[in-house]
């Protein structure tokens, strides 16, 4: 069985639940890597605009079999997860938004995705392991966001 790549989009504060997640996939179901960018200076320390730091994760999301994208209330202000995404869309790559919970505020370019009908969007609860399986194997339910807050 060959390995699923996973490209993880998240705050540092969340290094844990990634770990978690990686763990709880391979004890509940397949074996995977994480293919996000470790160690050294952190994303969220990157600018956005740095052409080798985009050189870099661009490289590693398409390697990726997914992006996994943990959403809370403050991932729409990470400066480079608009541009991750829209980096994952363009590689067809499956994106699944892990949600702490259902009333977050949502990146631009993911409200953009899924107002656009992009049908490789899955969801999952933070607290639902089996949820979170199903999406990242992409039988979940699609993207469901009934109280997506548009940010412009």
């Amino acid at each position: 069985m060959e390995r699923l790549k996973l490209f993880f989009c998240y705050y540092e504060k969340y290094r844990d639940e990634y770990n978690a997640i990686l763990s709880m996939l391979k004890r509940k179901w397949h074996p995977c890597d994480n293919n996000s960018l470790i160690g050294g200076d952190s994303e969220s320390e990157k600018d956005p605009t740095d052409e080798y730091a985009k050189l870099q994760i661009g490289a590693k999301i398409a390697q990726s079999d997914e992006l996994i994208l943990f959403i809370d209330d403050d991932t729409h202000n990470l400066p480079w997860i608009d541009w991750e995404i829209e980096c994952a869309e363009k590689k067809h790559k499956l994106i699944v938004g892990i949600m702490k919970d259902i009333n977050c505020k949502f990146p631009k370019a993911l409200d953009k995705l899924y107002h656009g009908g992009y049908n490789l969007l899955r969801r999952a609860c933070w607290c639902n392991e089996d949820e979170i399986v199903e999406a990242i194997k992409g039988e979940g339910p699609p993207f469901i966001a009934p109280r997506i807050q548009r940010l412009d």
